[in-house]
């Protein structure tokens, strides 16, 4: 049911996450892998302070724009650069 599937995607996005670092840990030193996994959870954590703003601001206009389908394609290209 869907208890299986919400486990699986879990799994799944939990796998994809450190996928990079079991490939990475093994072909560098201990102190390059530091450097990568801080680098990487700087970087993760930056970017996700940029979108949550950004969220917090597009997706009321976008809800707005839910029965206007043309309206809507345009301002969604328009959010990630598409159609810019």
């Amino acid at each position: 049911g869907f208890s299986f599937w919400t486990m699986l995607l879990s799994f799944a996005t939990y796998v994809a996450t450190v996928a990079d670092e079991v490939v990475v840990r093994r072909l560098v030193s201990t102190q390059l892998f530091g450097l990568y996994h801080t680098s990487r959870d700087l970087s993760r954590t930056l970017v996700a302070e940029m979108v949550a703003p950004a969220a917090a601001a597009l997706l009321p206009g976008l809800a707005r724009l839910q029965d206007e389908p043309a309206r809507f394609r345009r301002a969604a290209a328009q959010t990630v650069g598409v159609g810019a």
